[in-house]
């Protein structure tokens, strides 16, 4: 048989309806059960020689084995004549069809990965390896389930070796294969599946090929497991699934946002300006923080605590970048600042507003930021009575020069003339921009 074989009908009983997909271990249809109805899938064995047939049978006594709701199972097979197949139920896709949605989406991605730990746990607890995990290999079921398949070279006793080819190719996918497997496939145990479920992890949680694990890539909180899991040595891994998945329920404990808020902004703010030191500014988590800072616009204490954690240099990064999420939070901030309870506020937290609106003022383009800045320094400084912020947003009103600003300006002072009027008194007449002349004169002249 070859080709699509569409319309040929396997051990009297499967009509294929298309070809799947054809691999080393087999060649897989999507065919329907004649006699029910069903939509199945059916994987024949691609060879006669008898080391596949003998692999493509192994296969098969390990799924019949294996009952878990995270291993492929298995309906119906044929051993005893040509052309050997089982059959299973039919999935959606692969794991790794879907690892560019899930590259964009960590926590799906998780839930994805844990339940692949799950499915390669059951077939450790039965007393079995892999050997050869990857996002292919980990197929979506209809409901969603993640289904551990292609157990083709998986070891399960003492007497099974991993076949080498002529050309000392180790079978199995090279990017994925942990070194002891270069030496000898009796060295392959539990450990040698923790790696290459380490290379998987980073492979969903980077989009990237796992052939060279780049640190930078691997989103925050998931370093320290995927570097563990890939361990060159087996003795300095993850010893069990067990250990890997507890690992992985803390990093997302801990960076969970809705369970630890500061500790997730702080762990992503702190590898974000760890790059931006070195000469990388990282734009895609830049927006992760900002959208971090979304989830708690309504908690305003928090949100201040957010903000003021940014770095001065990175803030100014961040304010030449503008872009729209970063407009908001600035709009975002301004609102909470001027809507401030100042009590129970230190005085000197004003200087804290004046520093880093004065870095937005400084660095954007955007009249409407310029506008947001002047207002927080203003009303700050006048609600806290702080002179120094007073100073600095006299400086900068001084140094208006644009006529848009200089509009959007004198809008602001007409609209906050009673904080206004507790710096004009400040402020030379002759030095104001004349267009601010008249806010001025009507402040100070009445007062």
């Amino acid at each position: 048989m070859n080709g699509s074989n569409q319309g040929i009908i396997i051990g009297n009983k499967y009509l294929v309806d298309k070809l799947i997909e054809t691999g080393g271990c087999g060649t897989v249809y999507q065919v329907t059960d004649c006699l029910t109805g069903n939509i199945l899938a059916l994987k024949m064995c691609n060879e006669n020689d008898e080391e596949s047939k003998r692999r493509f049978a192994r296969e098969v006594r390990l799924m019949e084995r294996l009952d878990h709701e995270n291993v492929m199972s298995i309906l119906d097979y044929n051993l005893e004549e040509e052309p050997q197949y089982f059959v299973m139920p039919l999935a959606k896709c692969s794991l790794e069809d879907k690892i560019d949605k899930l590259k964009e989406n960590p926590q799906i991605a998780l839930r994805y990965f844990r339940e692949a730990c799950k499915g390669i746990k059951a077939i450790h607890d039965a007393g079995e390896v892999h050997r050869d995990i990857k996002p292919h290999n980990f197929l979506i079921s209809e409901d969603e389930r993640v289904l551990v398949t292609d157990l083709g070279i998986g070891k399960f006793e003492q007497r099974d070796t991993m076949t080498l080819t002529t050309t000392h190719q180790t079978m199995g996918t090279l990017e994925y294969l942990p070194p002891e497997s270069f030496n000898s496939s009796r060295e392959m145990d539990n450990r040698s599946d923790i790696y290459q479920l380490g290379k998987t992890l980073y492979n969903i949680l980077t989009g990237t090929s796992p052939a060279t694990i780049d640190e930078k890539l691997i989103p925050t909180g998931f370093g320290y497991i995927i570097l563990k899991a890939t361990r060159n040595n087996p003795n300095d891994r993850f010893q069990s699934v067990d250990d890997l998945l507890e690992a992985l329920d803390n990093v997302s404990s801990l960076i969970d946002p809705k369970k630890n808020p500061s500790g997730s902004f702080e762990s992503l703010l702190s590898e974000i300006n760890r790059n931006f030191e070195e000469g990388i500014y990282e734009e895609q988590k830049v927006e992760e923080l900002l959208h971090l800072m979304f989830m708690f616009e309504n908690d305003s204490k928090l949100f201040l605590d957010f903000f003021d954690m940014i770095p001065l240099k990175l803030l100014k990064k961040m304010v030449i970048n503008e872009t729209i999420n970063f407009e908001k939070i600035i709009e975002v901030y301004s609102e909470i600042i001027c809507n401030l309870g100042y009590y129970d506020i230190p005085f000197e937290y004003a200087e804290t507003i004046a520093r880093r609106m004065k870095i937005v003022y400084l660095n954007t383009k955007k009249v409407d930021l310029k506008v947001s800045a002047l207002k927080s320094i203003l009303i700050s400084s006048v609600s806290l009575n702080r002179f120094a912020a007073m100073d600095t947003f006299i400086e900068l009103l001084l140094d208006v020069r644009d006529i848009d600003e200089i509009i959007a300006v004198n809008g602001l002072l007409i609209k906050e003339k009673v904080h206004f009027k507790m710096v004009a008194k400040d402020i030379k007449r002759e030095d104001l921009n004349p267009a601010f002349r008249a806010i001025w004169d009507s402040v100070v002249n009445n007062s």
